[in-house]
C-alpha cells in the first residue's frame, strides 16, 4: 500500500497505524478539533511527517473538494478507508460514488465498515432499555429481570445470527 485516504479520520486512531506502516496518508474529517487531535496524536507518536500526511476539513459529499486532494500528477489512491462514518451522512451514496472516482483503476481497494440498520449494536445504541442490556452484558451492572426480559430474546437472536 502506498497512498490512502481515510474518510472520517476522527481523532487519528487508525491514522497512526497507517503512517507507521509506511502509507502516504490523507485524512478527511468534518471536525477541526478532531483534525487537531489527530495531528497532535501523530506528533506524540513520532509519525507525523508533513511530506507524507495531509489532514483536511472536507465534506466527502462534495466531489470537487475530494478531487482537489489528488496530487498534481493526478495519481489516484491505492486505498480508501472508512470505518463507521459514511452511514451518518445525509447522502452516503454520493460519498461512495465520489470515493470510487479517487481509486486507482483495477488495483484500488475500498475498505468500508457501516453499521447495519438491524444490527445488535445499532439496536443497543438507539434503545434506552438496550443501553441497560449493554451495561448488563459488558459492565456487569445489575438490573431487574423486568428491565431485561422484554428485550432479551431480540438481543440473544442478534448475537446468534
Amino acid at each position: 500500500m502506498d497512498s490512502l485516504i481515510e474518510v472520517g479520520c476522527g481523532i487519528g486512531t487508525d491514522a497512526v497505524n497507517f503512517v507507521r506502516a509506511g502509507a502516504i496518508y490523507t485524512g478527511i474529517e468534518l471536525s477541526d478539533k478532531s483534525l487537531e487531535i489527530t495531528e497532535t496524536r501523530m506528533k506524540v507518536m513520532g509519525v507525523f511527517d508533513p511530506d507524507r500526511v495531509v489532514l483536511r476539513n472536507i465534506n466527502a459529499e462534495n466531489l470537487g473538494d475530494l478531487v482537489a486532494l489528488l496530487p498534481p500528477d493526478g495519481e489516484k489512491y491505492d486505498l480508501i478507508y472508512s470505518f463507521g462514518v459514511i452511514h451518518h451522512s445525509a447522502c452516503p451514496e454520493r460519498i461512495l460514488a465520489n470515493c470510487a472516482q479517487l481509486l486507482k483503476p483495477d488495483t484500488g481497494i475500498f475498505k468500508l465498515m457501516m453499521y447495519a440498520k438491524d444490527s445488535w449494536k445499532n439496536y443497543l445504541i438507539e434503545d434506552s432499555i438496550g443501553n441497560l442490556i449493554f451495561l448488563i452484558f459488558f459492565h456487569s451492572h445489575t438490573y431487574t429481570l423486568l428491565h431485561i426480559l422484554p428485550h432479551f430474546h431480540f438481543f440473544l437472536s442478534c448475537l446468534l445470527s
